[in-house]
């Protein structure tokens, strides 16, 4: 996920709640990443100091967040139903936009973003057909809040991979 500043935050809430922004803009095709702010993160984490976060030997520091991140678990449904299935991105576009161009921001492409030999495993298998509605029992943070929470969601993760174990 990317590291948002205020700054950021307050740009891209604007774009983010507009629904043109997924229907002919010309963020869509120029390479532009939009970033996701990260509201939902509780006020006494370093956002910036976890995007530093990095061993000598260039591996990522695993980090267990106080709480985890509110909406984390449910913002690959969210972008799925609202990206691929209300906007129409393709799903290797949305792909891309959650996991390439992130890594690349953060430094650490292809060793992760990418799927292919000597990158982390660290994949996610979603059934595209599921569709669910959110429910606060649904949640396994626990910060068990969600802007999500009574909306009908598409495609509901059925298993993930993290370094190739699941």
């Amino acid at each position: 996920m990317i590291m948002a500043s205020a700054d950021t935050y307050l740009r891209n809430t604007r774009l983010m709640s507009d629904d043109r922004i997924f229907s002919g803009s010309p963020l869509m095709d120029d390479g532009t990443t939009v970033e996701m702010p990260l509201n939902a993160v509780p006020p006494t984490v370093n956002t910036q100091a976890l995007a530093l976060k990095v061993r000598p030997d260039q591996s990522l520091v695993d980090y267990m967040l106080w709480g985890w991140i509110s909406d984390l678990q449910s913002v690959l449904s969210a972008m799925l139903t609202e990206g691929v299935v209300r906007h129409g991105l393709s799903l290797p576009y949305l792909a891309g936009m959650i996991s390439t161009s992130p890594a690349r921001i953060m430094g650490i492409y292809p060793r992760m973003g990418t799927a292919r030999p000597g990158s982390d495993a660290d994949l996610v298998i979603v059934d595209p057909d599921c569709a669910f509605c959110l429910r606060v029992s649904d949640l396994q943070y626990r910060n068990a809040h969600s802007a999500y929470v009574g909306k009908e969601c598409a495609g509901k993760v059925a298993r993930t991979f993290r370094r190739g174990q699941t």
